[in-house]
């Protein structure tokens, strides 16, 4: 629920919404932007969810963000997946770097970590 300064009821947000509480304002959740390009939305305008292959992870990110090498996403995500074969380095899996491939003897399915070959 947010309102508007000097409203006298609040109003709720859309589903891909949020407000603090005591929140003036509406924003997008991860995997949304505002139509506006703008975090906070402005009166009239709406979130979007963001196209494949992009993301919006950060509630404080403005718009979405295009996936980085050798991954993707589908619409209204809020982070991207490696591709079969590739894999996000452990120490990494916080911080949407590039996806590498994986080392020989081993595969992934998409599951962002590679594993060991069946013998």
């Amino acid at each position: 629920m947010n309102s508007t300064s000097g409203a006298s009821a609040c109003s709720k947000c859309l589903s891909q919404e949020y407000s603090f509480e005591g929140s003036y304002f509406c924003s997008c959740k991860a995997g949304y932007a505002a139509v506006s390009a703008s975090f906070y939305l402005e009166a009239g305008s709406s979130c979007g969810a963001c196209p494949a292959n992009t993301y919006r992870r950060l509630l404080a990110q403005d718009g979405c963000t295009a996936c980085p090498a050798n991954s993707f996403s589908l619409p209204g995500s809020a982070a991207c997946s490696c591709l079969p074969g590739f894999e996000r380095l452990e120490s990494e899996l916080q911080v949407l770097r590039s996806c590498e491939p994986c080392a020989a003897g081993y595969f992934s399915n998409g599951s962002d970590v590679c594993a060991p070959c069946p013998l």
